[in-house]
């Protein structure tokens, strides 16, 4: 008679959902950053444009934070990036798929970094 196989759970479905969210969320992190390069085309001064970089790169740098915690807390982090995915609907005044492109990583990272994080033996 074959041994039964083993079907306990050895984490490795976990690895993967959190390998998968800190890609997504590298992503997350790149899409704003690369959007807030445009100040440097204008014809502005110097000192404008480093002013503009620095606004219009905050927030890449409050996603990069708020993935930071997620992580190091899988679970919290992921909550507070799901729960952060539908701040574009509401302050960005662009059209509905633009809006998409900034809302679905962050909320598909956070599903990912949640599973992940659940998922553990």
């Amino acid at each position: 008679m074959a041994p039964a196989r083993d079907l306990r759970h050895d984490g490795a479905m976990s690895r993967h959902f959190l390998l998968a969210a800190r890609i997504l969320s590298i992503f997350t992190i790149l899409v704003p950053a690369l959007f807030a390069l445009d100040v440097l085309q204008s014809g502005a001064s110097p000192q404008s444009m480093l002013v503009g970089l620095v606004i219009q790169s905050s927030p890449a740098l409050v996603l990069g934070v708020l993935v930071a915690v997620a992580w190091h807390a899988p679970v919290p982090g992921g909550i507070i990036l799901v729960l952060i995915s539908g701040v574009p609907f509401l302050l960005l005044p662009i059209p509905f798929p633009t809006n998409l492109l900034f809302s679905v990583p962050p909320f598909l990272a956070g599903a990912l970094f949640i599973a992940g994080g659940t998922s553990k033996s």
